[in-house]
C-alpha cells in the first residue's frame, strides 16, 4: 500500500488488533515516522487479553483527542488539507469529493486549488464534486 501521497493516516476503530496488523503499523507507520491518528483506544484487546499497555505500545508519547472538535485541529497539525468545516466530513481522493449531510443546511467544501464551494446540502443527503474543477457531478 502506496502511502506517500496522503499527509496523515488514520486508524480508526482498531481495539481488536492482530499481531500482525500490530506489526505492519509499528514498521510502516511509526517506524518511517508517518504521521498517525488514532481513533479511539488502538489494540486495547489483543486476542482474548484486554490490557492498556497494548495501547501505549502504540500510542506512546500522543495526546489522544477526545471529542469531534478536535480532529480538525489534530489533522491540521499532521499537516492534513481541511477540505470541509463544521461536522460534516468529506471524504477525497481518485478526483472526487465528497460530502455528507444528516441534518440539511449551508455547508462549505475548500479545494486544494484555494476555491471555495458553498453549498445546500438536503437532509440525509450526499454530493459528488470534481476536486480540481468544484464541478458538481452526483
Amino acid at each position: 500500500m502506496e502511502l506517500g501521497r496522503f499527509a496523515v493516516t488514520v486508524v480508526a476503530n482498531t481495539w481488536l488488533m492482530s499481531t500482525a496488523l500490530r506489526q505492519w503499523i509499528k514498521t510502516e507507520l511509526l517506524e518511517k515516522e508517518r504521521r498517525v491518528i488514532f481513533q479511539g483506544k488502538p489494540g486495547y484487546r489483543h486476542s482474548e487479553r484486554l490490557n492498556e499497555s497494548f495501547t501505549r505500545e502504540l500510542t506512546e508519547g500522543s495526546k489522544e483527542i477526545r471529542g469531534a472538535a478536535e480532529w480538525p485541529e489534530a489533522r491540521r497539525a499532521a499537516g492534513a488539507h481541511i477540505c470541509g468545516n463544521g461536522d460534516r466530513p468529506v471524504p477525497v481522493g481518485g478526483g472526487l469529493s465528497l460530502i455528507h449531510a444528516k441534518e440539511g443546511g449551508a455547508a462549505r467544501v475548500h479545494l486544494r486549488n484555494g476555491s471555495t464551494l458553498e453549498v445546500e446540502l438536503p437532509a440525509k443527503s450526499s454530493l459528488i464534486f470534481d476536486t480540481k474543477t468544484g464541478a458538481h457531478l452526483l
